[in-house]
């Protein structure tokens, strides 16, 4: 069995001035996502994917999980 912790993708959290406490992805960090989503493919077949219920982390592992035909 291997398992793969992934970071969520770049979010508006990481940008200089954000103000707002559960900011969800940028256009590169959804970019970032759908890359990690089709790396991931290449490694094999996945079961499941578990997240936090951070915005952020839930779009990422949407992405992984859409790719993937996993669920979330």
């Amino acid at each position: 069995m291997d398992i793969y912790w992934i970071r969520h993708a770049q979010s508006y959290a990481s940008l200089p001035g954000n103000k707002i406490s559960d900011p969800g992805l940028t256009d590169k960090g959804i970019l970032q996502a759908e890359l990690t989503a089709l790396w991931l493919r290449q490694k094999g077949r996945m079961d499941a994917v578990y997240t936090s219920d951070l915005l952020r982390c839930e779009a990422t592992a949407a992405s992984i999980g859409h790719v993937m035909g996993a669920p979330v």
